[in-house]
Parts: C-alpha cells; structure tokens; sequence
C-alpha cells in the first residue's frame, strides 16, 4: 500500500480483495445487517487509499460505492443513514453522521462530479456544529477529511471549521491527555480511547491550519 514495500503489495491485496467481497450487491457495506452509510463511506476511504497507493481496485466496486451513497441523499444536503430521508427518524443516529461520512467518502472518490451537492452537505454540518450540535468524534473526523478535500484548506467555512474543532478539543480533554466528552458510547474506558483517537484524528486533519494555540498557519 503507501508503504511501497513490495513485500506488502501482494498481502495488501489480497486482504482489500477479501474487503470487495464483503460489498453487497446494492453496492453498499454493512456492519448491522443491512447497508449504512456511514460503514460504506468508511468502506468508500479504504477503497480511495488501495487506489491512491496502487493497488488494483475495480472500477465497477468504485462506482457502486459512490452510487449507493448518492442513493441516500436527499436532495437538499443531508444524507440518510440506512435511506433516503431518515434523517428525522428518532430511531436512528442522526443524519448528519451520515452526512459528514458521506462528505468525506465523495469529496475523495467523486469531488469532482459532486461539488453542489457536497457544498449543501458541508453547509450543513459546520451550521449544525457552530449552533452546538452534540459532538460525535467520529463524525466531525469524517467531516474534516471532506472539508479538507472540498475547501482546499482556505475560505471561511474552512477556517469555521477548524475553529469549531479546536475549541471543542481542547475543552474536551482531562489532566491534558484524554478525551472524556464527545462520546456517543457512554463514559467506559473504550469510549474514551474511542474518543481520544477521533478527536486526534480529527484535531491532526486541521493541524496544518490552526495549531494548538490557535495560530494559523502558511499550509
């Protein structure tokens, strides 16, 4: 893979053709049962990584990928987690999860043939975090990854963004180390490594941007 270790070239393959073959027909992934959005934008990046390192990834399992998550937008910038338009369904996570994955997921395998579309999703997620949405590591992780690719690190929403992000990060963390806010799993051990590993995540993508104390950087 990114390593350009040849002796890993043919193990990296052979498990990225073991991950094709867990992608169902309707061109999605599932970790439930059926087909979400969030697993097949997660499944959407390891497909974006095997291609940018080389390894041979079929454009047909590309472009299912980047259908079914089209098949989940509603038109107006929020994407469903398991259809169309369930966003306001108090049964499931919130939309805008959906929404921050599928922006990372098609900012990277398709920005190109989606910019309107992405633009709506982007509107939405840094309106809903400035207004004090409930933080999901996890989501605004996904979320930096698509607004970094969209706004080419620049412009205000951009630089809303990281401001949100780094506000949020440094506020969250206890005795300077862990994360102990933001979790969507409860207050166990493993939702705080959970949460201290998406909040770095997240806290690295805008780290050429703004740094820990808050000055902006030339990248």
């Amino acid at each position: 893979g990114i390593t350009q270790d040849d002796d890993l070239r043919a193990p990296a393959q052979r498990a990225l053709n073991q991950f094709l073959a867990l992608q169902e027909a309707s061109g999605g992934w599932s970790a439930r049962g059926r087909p979400d959005t969030v697993t097949t934008s997660w499944a959407a990046l390891v497909l974006g990584s095997a291609r940018d390192a080389g390894l041979d990834v079929p454009d047909g399992a590309m472009n299912r990928a980047i259908a079914w998550i089209h098949s989940m937008a509603d038109g107006m910038g929020r994407y469903g987690l398991y259809r169309k338009g369930d966003w306001d369904d108090p049964k499931q996570r919130r939309n805008d999860t959906a929404t921050g994955a599928a922006l990372a997921a098609l900012s990277i395998l398709d920005g190109r043939n989606c910019q309107r579309y992405l633009r709506r999703a982007a509107g939405i997620v840094v309106r809903e975090a400035r207004e004090g949405a409930k933080v999901d590591w996890e989501h605004w992780y996904m979320v930096s990854l698509g607004l970094r690719r969209l706004d080419d690190r620049r412009g205000a929403r951009w630089d809303n963004w990281c401001q949100v992000v780094r506000t949020e990060f440094l506020a969250s963390q206890t005795g300077g180390h862990s994360c102990a806010t933001g979790s969507v799993l409860g207050d166990s051990g493993e939702s705080r490594v959970r949460v201290t590993a998406f909040s770095t995540l997240a806290a690295g993508v805008c780290a050429s941007y703004v740094n820990a104390v808050g000055t902006h950087s030339e990248k």
